[in-house]
């Protein structure tokens, strides 16, 4: 029997009927994400931010704190490294801070930061003037509808109802929203964006630094206002939509506000890019083109009904598994690979662990969504010359990938990250995902350099032990436990294991694409 996808999604919807200050919504395509409280925007930051923030992340949105005034960034070359005997040679790694050189360990591992590119919440007025609490909200309910990704917020304020939709365009990075109240004809509701100066810390904003960064009005016209954001070598593009029905002014160093012109609705589009788009999108379009998507979304891919299972954990296991596949496909399906929190705070920094890239997002090709996973694919052919370096500066052949990085591909210091090892198996694996997804020439000579250079490091760094008749890992690494002394550790079991089921896939794709056994190193 055919599964009704839209009721077994929307089955799961989730609803919140107050504060949930750990669990706010999230709205996003993979590439941009934006978190709302029950407002359905980011009315209630403060309250919030020592939990779970708010914020509005990108896959593209870094800022990097000069060094000085005199100096705008280290770089690997001014680390000491720790050294480690590998079998009668010094290999150094990024590991220790080493005296007289802490700043440039911290900086490495802090820089660049992921960047919250802006506040998008309400400004509410009670009827006295005073700025609304959170303890005059009341009446909440909202709702994520999941099948349409669109967020439904309902709430009232002193009284007065209020109705607030949200969505996040499926390809760009771009926040939709309307609302509807009376409060909006008494001039009490505004749309206010506000933005910060880049951090490393959770919340990616330093709210106090007002004189470190620029909000500057570029563009105004033809119902469109564009904002260009400057922090010291980093920028960024905020344009607002439907301003012709709106009034939009900037007020102050870094807040723009929004209000309707006539009547008790607001309906703008506010889109963030890294470079200027000027062409303009009504707000029910991108509405329109969101619902799309998702709905495609969950009628494309794999799903699996068991609410109807003797086992009573069937629907809470179904729960689980749908609002898994959503927020992978808000967090995790971006191109580069995601950083354990996704996009929806910075935890170390922002920065991505790319062993965790497999957690994260290689269940899509189970799931029939290559596709996603696929995304982030490129991200390893863009850096493929960053792990050679990385793996000749220890004495090594082909790609030895990092742990710790950000979109740069720089490996970062670290006590653990720089040792580990069982990320380098991980891109084999991904590889083939595409190659079933679409077996095809095309596919291997895409990614044959990837491959190979990958496999050609893994070979390299196994090393042939006489006593025992066999090739051994490490000493020096870390396993995945994170809890072995790198100069004592050989052979741990997963990676041991995890070696030869990569390079027995390299060995395929070199026999695939019909190459000569005599021509690697490691069939």
């Amino acid at each position: 029997m055919a599964i009704d996808r839209k009721e077994l999604v929307q089955g799961h919807n989730p609803e919140l009927f107050g504060f949930d200050y750990d669990s706010p919504m999230i709205l996003g395509n993979g590439e941009f994400a934006f978190s709302a409280d029950v407002t359905g925007l980011q009315t209630f930051y403060e309250d919030y931010r020592d939990n779970l923030p708010l914020c509005t992340m990108s896959q593209w949105g870094w800022h990097t704190t000069p060094v000085s005034q005199e100096r705008y960034s280290y770089t690997r070359d001014d680390l000491q490294l720790t050294m480690y005997d590998t079998y009668g040679r010094q290999v150094g790694y990024a590991k220790k801070k080493m005296p007289g050189n802490e700043q440039v360990y911290d900086w490495l591992r802090q820089n660049p930061h992921r960047l919250n590119l802006g506040r998008v919440g309400f400004g509410i007025k009670k009827r006295d003037g005073s700025p609304v609490k959170k303890e005059d909200i009341t009446n909440i309910y909202q709702e994520l509808d999941l099948y349409d990704g669109v967020l439904y917020s309902r709430f009232k304020v002193e009284g007065v109802p209020c109705a607030v939709r949200t969505c996040v365009h499926p390809t760009r990075d771009m926040i939709a929203v309307e609302v509807h109240s009376e409060l909006i004809t008494t001039h009490q509701m505004q749309i206010e964006i506000t933005f910060p100066y880049g951090s490393p810390d959770k919340t990616a904003s330093d709210w106090d630094n007002k004189d470190a960064h620029s909000t500057d009005v570029v563009f105004s016209d033809d119902g469109i206002v564009q904002m260009k954001r400057t922090l010291d070598q980093d920028e960024y593009y905020v344009t607002i939509r439907e301003t012709s029905d709106n009034e939009t002014e900037k007020r102050g160093r870094h807040l723009v506000v929004i209000n309707a012109k006539t009547g008790n609705t607001i309906k703008t589009c506010i889109e963030f890019s890294n470079r200027e788009k000027r062409s303009n999108i009504p707000t029910s379009r991108v509405f329109k083109e969101c619902e799309a998507y998702w709905n495609n979304y969950w009628e494309e891919g794999g799903v699996v009904r068991l609410r109807d299972s003797r086992d009573p954990r069937g629907r809470e296991l179904e729960r689980r598994i749908i609002l898994s596949q959503y927020l992978t496909a808000v967090q995790c399906a971006g191109s580069v690979p995601p950083q354990e929190t996704g996009l929806s705070c910075n935890s170390w920094y922002g920065k991505f662990h790319l062993e965790m890239h497999f957690w994260h997002s290689a269940h899509f090709h189970f799931w029939n969504r290559t596709a996603l996973l696929e995304r982030s694919m490129q991200w390893y052919i863009d850096h493929l010359p960053d792990a050679k370096a990385l793996a000749e500066s220890q004495g090594y052949r082909g790609a030895r990938w990092p742990k710790m990085v950000a979109a740069d591909g720089i490996d970062s210091p670290s006590p653990i990250a720089p040792l580990l090892i069982w990320q380098q198996p991980h891109i084999i694996w991904y590889l083939e995902s595409c190659y079933q997804d679409h077996p095809d020439q095309a596919t291997l000579k895409k990614y044959a350099d990837v491959m190979f250079e990958t496999a050609e490091f893994m070979a390299d760094f196994a090393v042939w032990d006489d006593q025992s008749g066999r090739y051994v890992l490490g000493p020096p690494c870390i396993p995945a436990q994170e809890r072995h002394e790198p100069d004592k550790c050989m052979n741990p079991t997963y990676e041991l294991e995890y070696w030869v089921f990569g390079l027995k896939i390299a060995c395929q794709w070199w026999e695939r694409m019909g190459l000569a056994p005599e021509k690697n190193g490691w069939m």
